[in-house]
């Protein structure tokens, strides 16, 4: 039977280096001879953002592993790893400031919120676990300015619905805004004790005759990784 040679990588790589060179700025490209070595040289750096970037999301990984088993010492170093590995990361920076706000230690959690958010401009998740840091912390007016930003990023972000209905009603300071946030968070959520909240809060806007959970609504940070279905 012929056998046939294994499909070649050149021509892969050869196609990555033309699109390499076709990024350059337009002046590179009237240098002549360096276009192609800049083209390298870009390439290359390509390559190792990409290796980085997949190093911090396995350490990512790892820590959710050691978080699932409790062991958050274990869990807040793979985190760290994650954000030395690819330090533009904004997963590896809101899970690290999860782990440092799980573990009260606020400053730090706030920092890696930030980052993160500075990092994702569009992404509502850290800016929503800055919002839940300040609610933790008894600044209501700061958290619920964090979850209104966070729903101006992404106005379905049901943990920010969540956490803006509540605030609203425990404070009483209902607003029709209050009331459409109320009536989308109870369509998008699919979490029965989120929903329990949220129809408790319901009532208490209707009659006020229904006290809101002081513990079961404690504010809880997002992972904001695979859709973010266990957060709070």
């Amino acid at each position: 039977m012929p056998t046939h040679p294994a499909p070649s990588r050149a021509p892969l790589a050869a196609s990555a280096l033309a699109l390499a060179i076709a990024t350059l700025p337009l002046g590179a490209c009237k240098t002549g001879g360096n276009a192609e070595s800049r083209a390298r040289d870009v390439f290359r750096m390509r390559q190792e953002e990409a290796e980085a970037a997949r190093r911090s999301l396995a350490f990512v990984r790892e820590g959710q592993r050691f978080e699932k088993i409790k062991n958050l010492p274990k869990a807040l170093e793979s985190y760290k790893q994650a954000v030395d590995a690819y330090p533009e990361s904004p997963l590896a920076w809101n899970n690290l400031g999860r782990l440092y706000m799980m573990q009260g230690d606020n400053m730090e959690a706030a920092a890696a919120f930030q980052k993160a958010s500075e990092l994702s401009l569009a992404d509502p998740v850290p800016v929503h676990n800055l919002g839940a840091l300040w609610e933790s912390m008894g600044w209501p007016d700061d958290a619920q300015r964090y979850y209104n930003e966070a729903l101006q990023r992404n106005a379905d972000y049901v943990p920010s619905l969540y956490r803006s209905v509540l605030l609203d009603v425990q404070r009483n300071k209902v607003t029709d805004l209050t009331q459409q946030r109320l009536k989308r968070a109870l369509f998008l959520n699919k979490d029965p004790d989120r929903q329990q909240h949220l129809l408790r809060a319901q009532v208490r806007m209707r009659d006020g005759s229904v006290d809101m959970p002081a513990d079961g609504a404690r504010a809880q940070p997002s992972a904001g990784l695979d859709a973010d279905s266990a957060s709070h």
